[in-house]
C-alpha cells in the first residue's frame, strides 16, 4: 500500500515521511528493504518537487542561469535515471517546461542566447508525451498555462502543440 502511495504521489507532504520515518506503528516494516527503498522513493520525490521550485522561483525573478543549472540538474539527477519508473514524472517534466519557458523570457529580456533553453523547454515536453501526459488534460494545460506565454509564440512550440494533438 505504501509502495502505491509513492507510485500514485499520493503522500503529500514532508511530514507523512518523518511520520512514516519515525512512528511506532511501522517498526516492524522499517527493517524491509522494500519499506527502505519506498522511503528512499518518497524522500527523492519530495527533493525533486522542491528544486522544481527554487528552479521556477529563480526564474521568475529573473536569475535565469540559476534557475537553468537547477532545472538541468533535476533532469539530469532525479529524472533521467527514473524515467522509466513511468508517468509519475510527467508532472515533473510538464513544470520543468514551465521553468524553462520562464528561463527563456528571462534570457531573452537580458539579451542572452535563448535557443538552449526553448529546446529544453521542448525536451520536458516531449519527455511528458513519451509519459502520457498529455492523453489526459494536459492539451488543456499547454492552451491555458501562462508560464508558457513565453515560449507559446514560437515555432517550436507551436509544432509541439500540433503535434500532440494530432494536428
Amino acid at each position: 500500500m505504501l509502495r502505491q502511495a509513492a507510485d500514485t504521489r499520493a503522500i503529500p507532504n514532508r511530514r507523512v515521511l518523518e511520520w512514516l520515518v519515525i512512528s511506532p506503528d511501522y517498526e516492524p516494516l522499517r527493517s524491509t528493504e522494500e519499506f527502505r527503498k519506498t522511503l528512499d522513493q518518497i524522500d527523492r520525490q519530495f527533493q525533486c518537487d522542491q528544486l522544481i521550485q527554487v528552479a521556477w522561483s529563480l526564474a521568475r525573478a529573473g536569475e535565469h542561469d540559476q534557475a537553468r543549472a537547477t532545472a538541468d540538474k533535476i533532469v539530469s539527477d532525479y529524472l533521467k535515471e527514473n524515467e522509466p519508473e513511468g508517468a509519475k514524472h510527467a508532472p515533473m517534466y510538464y513544470n520543468l517546461a514551465c521553468t524553462y519557458s520562464r528561463c527563456y523570457e528571462s534570457a531573452r529580456r537580458s539579451g542572452e542566447a535563448s535557443i538552449p533553453t526553448l529546446q529544453s523547454a521542448i525536451a520536458s515536453f516531449d519527455a511528458c508525451a513519451r509519459l502520457g501526459f498529455f492523453n489526459t488534460d494536459g492539451i488543456a494545460r499547454l492552451d491555458a498555462d501562462v508560464d508558457l506565454n513565453p515560449i507559446r509564440e514560437t515555432e517550436e512550440f507551436k509544432a509541439f502543440a500540433r503535434s500532440v494533438r494530432g494536428k
